[in-house]
């Protein structure tokens, strides 16, 4: 295995431990989860509300593939991170912050599948060819 295949397994094995924070997050405990335990962002959000009160804004993104990965881009906070196969990435701040815009990409070909607004208590959801409100 050569040096860059190594890197990228790095790189995408510590996305799942991370996420957005900008000068109204602070650093949470929430890892990854599997997308499976929930059937909307607002049931994700309630959730991790109630195990996490300070949480005033929860905007999950799930990556609802079994095999792609998608990465995550916001002109606000900057580059994401990458969402793993079959997984939710949260983006949570402690003041209330109705929506915020994001730019999601097919890591694999590298083509926009999503642009737009992803909302507080909705948050996205995505396959490999776009995304949309997860209600």
């Amino acid at each position: 295995m050569n040096t860059r295949s190594i890197l990228f397994i790095a790189a995408i094995g510590a996305s799942t431990c991370c996420y957005a924070q900008d000068s109204h997050t602070t650093q949470q405990t929430v890892t990854v989860t599997n997308f499976a335990n929930y059937k909307s962002g607002q049931e994700f959000c309630d959730n991790l509300i109630s195990n996490n009160p300070k949480v005033k804004s929860c905007m999950p993104m799930c990556n609802s593939n079994s095999t792609a990965y998608i990465n995550v881009k916001s002109k606000k906070i900057g580059d994401l991170g990458t969402v793993n196969p079959g997984t939710v990435f949260p983006v949570n701040f402690t003041q209330e912050t109705d929506s915020f815009d994001v730019s999601i990409t097919n890591a694999v070909t590298n083509k926009i599948i999503y642009s737009g607004p992803i909302y507080s208590m909705v948050g996205l959801i995505c396959d490999y060819t776009s995304c949309k409100p997860w209600n």
